[in-house]
């Protein structure tokens, strides 16, 4: 039997967390929305749970189309994989869902999924355009640094680079950098 791959999607605009599981035939994604609260922890409200489905990980990436998808690539063990999820929650939060969706994958249970994309290092991170991969970060890499990047790789959407250079500079102004 396969055994289940976990992703996680890190907290969109709505701070979604979700976590997938491949079994033979289909996977479910099931959503717990967070509501935040005044320091960067995040209360998760199970009550609030949803079931998406998908057959494979090619399908959940055709299903984002031209939108970018950020895929995390860590291992739980990984402490600089603990620091970048802070970073990617940050970075997805001020994006917000419409602009990018952020998934985790664990290379410990879904190895095959690391040998394809090529993963020798944790954390690592894709980011995906049209299901194939346009850029990847590797080790841990600050929020603001996460939204330009992206902004820079998304040109051919000129809507997304306006929006991710604005909501880059808003948020290296909150910050005080």
């Amino acid at each position: 039997m396969q055994p289940f791959l976990n992703i996680s999607i890190v907290a969109t605009f709505l701070a979604v967390i979700s976590h997938v599981h491949f079994s033979n035939a289909a996977f479910t994604t099931h959503s717990k929305y967070a509501s935040s609260t005044t320091s960067s922890v995040r209360k998760f409200h199970p009550a609030l749970a949803a079931n998406k489905k998908y057959r494979n990980f090619d399908e959940m990436l055709s299903k984002y189309g031209e939108q970018p998808v950020l895929v995390d690539f860590h291992a739980k063990w990984c402490g600089p994989c603990r620091l970048m999820e802070k970073e990617l929650s940050e970075a997805s939060s001020h994006l917000g869902e419409e602009n990018l969706q952020v998934f985790r994958i664990d290379t410990e249970k879904f190895p095959s999924l690391g040998s394809r994309f090529g993963i020798d290092a944790l954390p690592t991170t894709i980011l995906f355009k049209d299901g194939k991969p346009v850029h990847r970060f590797v080790g841990v890499i600050a929020a603001g640094k996460i939204i330009e990047q992206i902004g820079v790789f998304m040109e051919e959407n000129s809507s997304t680079i306006e929006q991710c250079n604005h909501i880059a500079g808003d948020f290296l102004d909150s910050v005080g950098a």
